[in-house]
Formats: C-alpha cells, structure tokens, sequence
C-alpha cells in the first residue's frame, strides 16, 4: 500500500515526474471535460495511451439521463471523461506529454490530471458505517469501530426501531460485533430492522 490516505495532485493540463509517488500501487486519472460529441475522440486517446478503464459521467445535476430508448447510448451534453492508467505507464514525461498533446488538440473544456494512491478500498467505505441501537437491547457494531459507541450511541438521536422506550430505562444494550457485507448488508434496510426489532421482543433465555 502506499498510503492509507488517498494523496491528489492535479494540475490544468499536466503532471510533473515529482508528483507521481514511487511506489508500484499507485494510479493516474485523467479526467477531460467536454462537449458529448468529442467523447469517442477522447475515449481513442485514452485507449491509446494504454487505459486500463474508460469512465463516462455528467458534470451537473441538471443534465440528467432518465430513460433512455431502448437501443440507444445517449450521452450527457456535457460529458467527464475519465481514463484510469497504472502510475508505471506514465512515469515518462514524454508519455504524459504525448497524451496532453493528443488531448488539448480536442476542444475540451477542462482536463485535470489526478494521483491515486492504494488503500483498504474494501474498508475505505465501512468508515460511514455507524453503529445503531435497535429496540434499546442490540447494538449492531463494525468490528473497526474502537469508540466507546454503547455511551455514543444511547446519548445520539434514537433510531426509528429504538423509539419506543427512552435508553436510559434499559440495562446497557448486548454488543453484536458485524461488519457490513453481502448477507446481513448494513442492517438499515426496514425489513432487517423490523427483524432485529422482533428478535429484541422475544425471551432468549436459554436459547442457542
């Protein structure tokens, strides 16, 4: 890894060898903002120069694409090319100059040149993910969380499932240690929280 913090450098129009770290897990995104019908000369130079993956997205909020008709690949009116290469392909400035040239060659209207360092990009997300108190009895808690979250999280704004009773009227809530994933998801959807709700209101005791 080279980081665990995602370091960005961007200039108008280029990048500098001192920008680019030395390590080999590292990324360079180019990002050129232009007009829809100057997408394929973009995505062509992209290619060229040996992307490892082609983005499209809208600039705005005002140019949305709802429906498209089926068959159809409209594209916003102002559209974000985004070409992702390994920092080793552009280490030469040479490269990245060819590139710059073959890209404002194009009537573009930006072009902006990012630093992408390595990290836990499959925790990098779970940092969002905050622990939450169903019925005042189960509290749900990220395995990375280290906070003193039952104290955090009694004091915080009740969620829909632990309105019912005031916190400070229950015994310290049990502690269930889970990560987000593909079966239990976050836990926020209604229907795991009406679930976890239920299970709360049921006697345990005794059960395994």
């Amino acid at each position: 890894m080279c980081s665990e913090e995602v370091s960005t450098h961007t200039t108008n129009a280029h990048l500098t060898d001192e920008d680019i770290p030395s390590s080999d897990t590292c990324w360079i995104q180019v990002h050129a903002t232009t007009e829809n019908t100057v997408v394929p000369s973009v995505q062509d130079a992209f290619e060229a120069a040996g992307a490892l993956a082609i983005t499209l997205s809208e600039t705005n909020d005002t140019d949305a694409l709802w429906e498209p008709e089926p068959g159809t690949n409209p594209l916003w009116q102002t559209t974000c090319v985004t070409g992702l290469f390994h920092a080793n392909s552009m280490r030469h400035a040479d490269t990245r100059d060819q590139l710059t040239r073959q890209l404002t060659s194009l009537p573009l209207i930006n072009l902006r040149w990012e630093v992408l360092e390595d990290r836990a990009w499959e925790r990098e997300w779970m940092k969002h993910f905050k622990p939450m108190l169903i019925a005042n009895r189960l509290l749900i808690q990220p395995t990375l969380d280290d906070t003193d979250t039952i104290t955090d999280t009694i004091n915080a704004p009740a969620t829909p499932a632990s309105q019912t009773n005031s916190p400070s009227t229950h015994p310290a809530p049990t502690i269930l240690r889970l990560d987000p994933g593909l079966a239990f998801g976050t836990g926020s959807h209604p229907t795991t929280q009406l679930c976890l709700t239920w299970l709360c209101q049921q006697d345990l005791s005794g059960a395994s």
